[in-house]
């Protein structure tokens, strides 16, 4: 098959999607068994994207009409793939007559319709049926979501497969002499010992609720230092500023900003415990990925981030701020425990290594391809 990834998502700025759209193309790449595939990575055209695909979205979500012939389809279409993969949930290319296969995160304007303006909330839900409409097929990181596009938008189960993001050979408990130290020196962080968020600073990865609950630990006579990291493209909201609203001494911070890909198993390393308190996810990256590289993870209790841990996670609802500070209470001092999370959380991430989730892939774009040629 000639297997074509839409992978031009930006410059390092997007997050997790685009690390995934990264990856996947190198992991095909390497771990496809079979010398007949070729892979092409589609980039979308300077300027194909942002102000053109938001009009998309207002199309699909205040008329319900699907725009004309579109260029870059047709550009898409000349390159003669066999199937497309479309990666971060959306399928812009509407007019595209090569068959595509779609990645679908999440739907979070259904569970968190709060976080979104109204406008907003339509043109998401909108965009995001139209993808899963068009597309041939649709994969899945967790079950949790594939049960969500049953429930929420009928979609068929003959055409959604659950296939889990793979995790890197980068990520490992192993790293090189002194690696902690020179990722400490790079973005200025303090602390010797600390907890890491890695998130964007959304409402839904619940920043607000995690700094109360280090705010009561510190007024229980026990400091945590936190370092997050994440910061998107064009994100003009201010973790610090959170901070200070919930009342956490500033010296228990370092707001690391944005991390470079290449850095972040090497702060996984170096960190005592990731919390990951996140309202909602469709599958939950970092949680496998520090679990990847032996660091302990306390995580919310929510379906997706479930079923990536399993029983190697220590797990809080994350409404709760009790909780929660009892959670992290407990990874900080139970060495025990984090001595039993460590090795449990490299074996759940073994499942998740990309060798073993190329070949499913790959039948998923076979199915593609055979549909739309019958």
């Amino acid at each position: 098959m000639r297997i074509g990834i839409a992978a031009g998502l930006g410059a390092g700025r997007r997050g997790g999607v685009e690390t995934y759209a990264r990856e996947l193309v190198s992991a095909l790449v390497r771990h496809s068994s079979r010398p007949e595939h070729e892979v092409v990575r589609v980039e979308r055209p300077a300027g194909a994207d942002g102000a053109a695909l938001r009009a998309r979205r207002a199309l699909y979500a205040f008329t319900g009409w699907a725009p004309g012939p579109d260029a870059v389809a047709r550009q898409v279409d000349a390159l003669g793939l066999d199937v497309v993969h479309y990666p971060a949930t959306e399928l812009p290319e509407f007019k595209l007559r090569t068959p595509a296969v779609l990645t679908f995160f999440d739907m979070q304007e259904e569970f968190l319709p709060a976080f979104f303006t109204w406008r907003a909330r339509r043109a998401r839900a909108a965009a995001h049926r139209a993808a899963v409409g068009k597309a041939e097929q649709v994969v899945v990181p967790s079950r949790f979501t594939g049960e969500c596009l049953r429930a929420r938008y009928g979609t068929p189960a003959a055409k959604i497969h659950h296939v889990p993001v793979g995790v890197a050979d980068a990520f490992a408990p192993a790293g090189e002499a002194d690696e902690g130290g020179r990722v400490r020196a790079r973005y200025g962080i303090p602390f010797q010992d600390f907890v890491l968020y890695p998130a964007n600073p959304w409402a839904h990865k619940n920043h607000e609720r995690l700094f109360a609950a280090l705010r009561g630990l510190h007024q229980d006579g026990l400091s945590m230092p936190i370092v997050c990291t994440g910061r998107l493209a064009g994100e003009g909201r201010d973790v610090a500023a959170l901070a200070r609203s919930a009342g956490l001494p500033p010296d228990l911070l370092r707001d690391a900003g944005f991390v470079a890909a290449d850095d972040m198993p090497a702060l996984y390393r170096a960190a005592r415990a990731l919390v990951f308190p996140s309202l909602f996810e469709g599958f939950g990256m970092p949680v496998l990925e520090a679990m990847a590289c032996g660091c302990p993870v306390a995580c919310a209790r929510i379906p997706a981030l479930l079923e990536v841990g399993g029983q190697a996670v220590r797990t809080f609802d994350p409404l709760s701020v009790g909780e929660m500070a009892a959670a992290l209470r407990e990874v900080w001092q139970d060495q025990p425990l984090r001595e039993r999370l460590r090795p449990d959380g490299q074996r759940r991430a073994a499942e998740y290594r990309w060798p073993r989730v190329v070949p499913d892939l790959l039948r998923v774009y076979a199915l593609a391809a055979r549909r739309t040629e019958a």
